[in-house]
């Protein structure tokens, strides 16, 4: 296992990245509207409105000869000085007893106007009348005040306050909750990007290498065990075989790749019982064994699948079979079957099957068993390879017990399932073992450039480029060069067969 490698954009897979934030999507809508909510109800109950009302003074000079120089400097200083007095603990009383309140509750600001000798007088409170009413006891008091403020200045009122209309800082409710919803969906979204992309999982087959302790065998893509979406609600379908005619060419090819290198490690180690299994339950592996089992015998081996999974037991069911209790892998190890009689037979292949009726509770005592073994040894001699379905390791101590049995295993990976933490442990438990693990499959991949319906391996249409109505198809009914092609030399309305007709009339 390498090294972990700082993370770049080709590490980030965009088909997990995108399915993880909609299957989360539910949780994303009901946090950012929660929180909208929760502020919504926040701001509604602690947000204070203020009002403001004004008053214009023009400072002016007693003596009107005095230069205007002179006049606004006056000015300046007799407003900073009203500024401090209409400030003071002494004002904030008077008027307190004018107004006959408990509190001062209001903020009182002057300000002159750049250039010039106006002064503006600014009373804020939480109420429009509260806010006129200490401006109006202010006015009424500023005569004396002024007197305070300079001897040399007169201020003359130029407006008088009046009732503020609408508050300083209105609170557009949903508004803001409009801006919550979306700053808060925003960061859910890049919370559950940021988990998705850190989520140490098995995407790639690069992942294999990089995360594992073990080597990587090939990549299975995921393809669509039906035609269109009409057929998910006419078939039933349990797994995808290579020896479906729906299936792709590169679904084919995928695992033609991964029994050449199963084939290469069972020779260099005279190997012929092979066990398949995963972590977890629904990682493929069933089907996996299934179709490496077809494509050996397809290739003229010898092969016996054993339906190994004795408590939940799923072969018979991905190849449709009723397995009568007399013909069944329990038969032949306790009720005097001989293997052979329990066989059963695809009929594409002429792979052989020892499959079992019915799940058992006993299933770690039967595996365990001597009679197991003698079965296995039974098959072994009569067979080129036998693929035994394990169950998964994680689940049920069977699978460790079969690893003793079989010579050599094999690991498959869902693509973005399990953490590479829990496929390392289970690494480390078949090493442990027996059967040495020559690898690992890498499971139902899945990228943005295939659909869940159309498409096959690495994005190719299921009758796409190399498919059975493909460009290239060889036997492609409509392809390019097929039967009714436009260059193709026997095609009935082939563009060439045309003008051969026109040429011989």
């Amino acid at each position: 296992m390498n090294l972990k490698r700082g993370l770049s954009f080709d590490d980030i897979d965009l088909y997990s990245l995108i399915m993880d934030i909609l299957h989360n999507l539910w949780a994303i809508l009901l946090g950012a509207l929660t929180f909208a909510m929760a502020m919504y109800i926040n701001d509604s109950v602690r947000h204070v409105n203020n009002y403001t009302s004004t008053t214009t003074f023009a400072i002016m000079s007693r003596k009107s000869s005095d230069y205007v120089a002179n006049n606004l400097n006056a000015a300046q200083n007799t407003a900073k000085t009203f500024s401090g007095i209409i400030g003071s603990d002494v004002l904030k009383a008077k008027v307190c007893e004018d107004l006959e309140i408990e509190s001062f509750n209001a903020t009182v600001r002057t300000t002159m106007v750049d250039q010039t000798n106006i002064m503006i007088m600014s009373v804020t409170s939480d109420s429009p009348k509260s806010a006129y009413n200490i401006s109006r006891a202010i006015i009424d008091d500023y005569p004396s005040l002024a007197s305070w403020a300079s001897s040399t200045m007169i201020m003359n009122i130029l407006k008088d306050p009046e009732i503020a209309s609408r508050p300083d800082n209105p609170l557009y409710l949903r508004s803001a909750a409009i801006r919550n919803f979306g700053i808060s969906f925003f960061a859910l979204l890049a919370l559950i990007a940021f988990l998705s992309i850190n989520r140490d999982t098995i995407k790639k087959e690069r992942d294999i290498s990089d995360k594992l302790d073990a080597k990587a065998l090939g990549t299975v893509h995921y393809e669509s065990k039906y035609k269109s979406l009409l057929s998910r609600f006419r078939e039933k379908k349990n797994s995808l075989l290579i020896t479906d005619v729906t299936a792709s060419f590169g679904f084919v090819e995928s695992y033609r790749k991964i029994a050449a290198k199963i084939v290469s490690e069972a020779e260099k180690k005279n190997s012929k019982v092979i066990l398949v299994t995963s972590v977890r339950e629904h990682e493929g592996k069933s089907t996996t064994s299934a179709n490496i089992a077809l494509l050996l015998a397809s290739q003229g081996k010898q092969v016996i699948l054993v339906d190994g999974d004795l408590r939940s037991p799923s072969v018979a069911e991905i190849f449709n079979i009723d397995v009568p209790a007399e013909q069944s892998l329990y038969a032949a190890l306790y009720k005097g079957v001989t293997p052979a009689k329990a066989l059963f037979v695809e009929p594409k292949s002429g792979a052989y099957l020892l499959l079992n009726d019915k799940g058992y509770s006993n299933s770690t005592e039967i595996i365990s068993s001597e009679e197991m073994k003698r079965v296995i040894r039974i098959c072994k001699e009569a067979a080129d390879y036998i693929i035994i379905d394990s169950p998964p390791v994680s689940v049920l101590a069977d699978a460790v017990e079969e690893a003793n049995i079989a010579d050599m295993s094999i690991l498959v990976v869902q693509y973005n399932r399990a953490q590479a933490q829990d496929v390392n442990d289970t690494i480390d438990i078949l090493n442990e073992c027996h059967a040495e693990l020559i690898g690992c499959i890498l499971n139902g991949v899945r990228s943005l450039g295939s659909t869940t319906a159309g498409y096959g391996y690495g994005g190719y249409r299921r009758y796409g480029k190399y498919g059975g109505y493909g460009s290239y198809g060889k036997y492609g009914s409509y392809g390019k060069y097929g039967r009714y092609g436009r260059y193709g030399k026997y095609g009935a309305y082939g563009h060439y067969a045309d003008n051969r007709k026109e040429a011989d009339a």
